[in-house]
C-alpha cells in the first residue's frame, strides 16, 4: 500500500482528488525542506494551517458506507495497508539509523525497543528520518472511530453526514482547546491530534456527498469569497496563523485551525478541478498521488541524499566550503543552500519525492519476485 488516502475505484478515477493529492504531497515537501522556495502561496496559505487537514478531507471523500457491513474486515484493511507498514519502515530506519551512526551521524539516536514499538504511536518521531509517519497513526484511529460513530448512528443520507461534520467540528474545537492548556504532551498528544484532524474528515464526506453537488460557483466568484475569508482571517490575527499539527500548538485559539484548514482546502479543492482537464492524466501527477504513503514517511532521506552529495563535493573537490558539517551530523532540519540562494530548495523538494517514489517501486519490484519465488 503506497497511499495515504482510501482506494478509489480503478474503473472511475477521480483525476481531480488526484492532482489534490499530488498538491498536497508538494505542499508537505515544500513545508519540511524548504518552504521559502515557495513564497507567493505561503503567503497566503501556510502549509502547516492545512496540508495534513488536506489528506484527512480526501480519506474523508473516499469513505464508503458499505464498510459499515464489514467493519473487521475494514479494521484489518487498515491494519495492513497503514499499520503494517509504518513498522516494516520503522524497522528499515532502525537499520538506517544505526548504519548513519558508524559514520557520526547522531540525527536518529540510539535504536531502542520502545523506538521500535511505542514511539511510533506515541509521537512518531522515533527515529527522525521517519518523522513524517506520525501522521499514520491519527488517521487510523480517525477511519476507526469513524466507523463506529457511522455504524451506531440512527439516521442515514445527508443528515447522516451532516451530524458528523458538526460534531467533529465540536470535538475539534474541544481537543484544539485541550491543546492549548498543555495537554499535548505525552498521549494526551495522541488524542489532541486525532480531534483536531477530525473535522477535517468530517468534511470530507459531507463533501461527497453534498456540497460537492450544491458547488456551481463561477472560478471568479468562488476565489473572490475565499480570498476575502483569508485576509479576514490574516487581518484578525495580525498576521500569519501558528498551527503545528504534529505537536498539536495553535497558538491562535481553538477555532482558527479549523476555519484556516477549511478554507485552504475549499481554494485548493477548486484549483485542482480547474487543472483536472490539463493534467489530471499526467505520469507524474499520478505517480505523486499514488505514492503520499511512501513520500510521507522517506522524503527525509532523499532530503538527506541531497545533503550527502554537497557534503562529498565539498571534501573530495573542496566545493561549497561554508558546508556545515557538525549540523548535517546533528540536525535533521539543516538544509545547504549555496551561497545561500534559496532557488536550490527545489532540488530537496525534487529529492523528497522521486527518491521515495524509486524505493517504493524497488519495494513493489521485491515483493513481487518473492511472491512468485512462493507460487513457484
Amino acid at each position: 500500500m503506497s497511499n495515504l488516502v482510501s482506494n478509489q475505484n480503478t474503473s472511475s478515477v477521480n483525476y481531480q482528488f488526484k492532482i489534490l493529492y499530488a498538491l498536497g504531497m508538494i505542499f508537505v515537501t515544500v513545508g519540511h525542506s524548504s518552504y521559502s522556495s515557495l513564497p507567493f502561496f505561503e503567503n497566503w496559505f501556510v502549509f502547516n494551517s492545512f496540508h495534513l487537514g488536506l489528506f484527512v478531507f480526501c480519506s474523508g471523500y473516499f469513505y464508503k458506507e458499505s464498510s459499515e457491513n464489514n467493519i473487521l474486515g475494514y479494521f484489518l484493511k487498515k491494519l495492513k495497508t497503514l499499520i503494517l507498514p509504518l513498522y516494516l519502515w520503522n524497522l528499515f530506519y532502525a537499520l538506517v539509523t544505526y548504519f548513519f551512526s558508524n559514520y557520526g551521524i547522531t540525527i536518529g539516536g540510539e535504536v531502542t525497543l520502545n523506538k521500535l514499538i511505542i514511539d511510533p504511536i506515541k509521537h512518531g518521531h522515533q527515529f527522525i528520518f521517519n518523522l513524517g509517519g506520525w501522521f499514520v497513526i491519527p488517521l487510523f484511529i480517525i477511519e476507526l472511530f469513524n466507523i463506529l460513530i457511522c455504524k451506531l448512528l440512527p439516521v442515514s443520507g445527508i443528515k447522516k453526514f451532516v451530524i458528523l461534520f458538526i460534531l467533529y467540528i465540536v470535538v475539534g474545537i474541544i481537543g484544539n482547546n485541550l491543546a492549548i492548556n498543555g495537554y499535548n504532551q505525552e498521549w494526551w498528544l495522541v488524542i489532541t491530534r486525532v480531534l483536531y484532524l477530525l473535522p477535517f474528515y468530517g468534511f470530507g464526506m459531507l463533501y461527497k456527498v453534498w456540497l460537492e453537488g450544491k458547488d456551481r460557483l463561477s472560478n471568479k466568484t468562488y476565489f473572490l469569497l475565499l480570498i476575502g475569508c483569508q485576509l479576514a482571517i490574516l487581518n484578525y490575527l495580525k498576521g500569519f496563523p501558528i498551527i503545528i499539527p504534529a505537536w498539536a500548538i495553535f497558538n491562535n485559539g481553538p477555532f482558527i485551525p479549523i476555519i484556516c484548514g477549511f478554507v485552504a482546502i475549499s481554494f485548493w479543492v477548486r484549483i485542482a478541478r480547474i487543472f483536472t482537464p490539463i493534467c489530471g492524466k499526467d505520469k507524474w501527477v499520478l505517480s505523486i498521488a499514488n505514492n503520499t504513503y511512501t513520500i510521507m514517511i522517506n522524503q527525509f532521506l532523499g532530503f538527506m541524499l541531497v545533503k550527502s552529495f554537497f557534503a562529498i563535493m565539498n571534501v573530495s573537490l573542496g566545493f561549497f566550503p561554508d558546508f556545515d558539517f557538525i549540523k548535517f551530523k546533528t540536525d535533521i532540519w539543516y538544509y545547504y543552500f549555496p551561497n545561500n540562494l534559496i532557488q536550490f530548495g527545489i532540488i530537496y523538494i525534487i529529492a523528497g519525492i522521486v527518491v521515495p517514489i524509486y524505493m517504493q517501486k524497488c519495494v513493489t519490484f521485491s515483493k513481487s519476485k518473492v511472491l512468485s519465488l512462493f507460487n513457484k
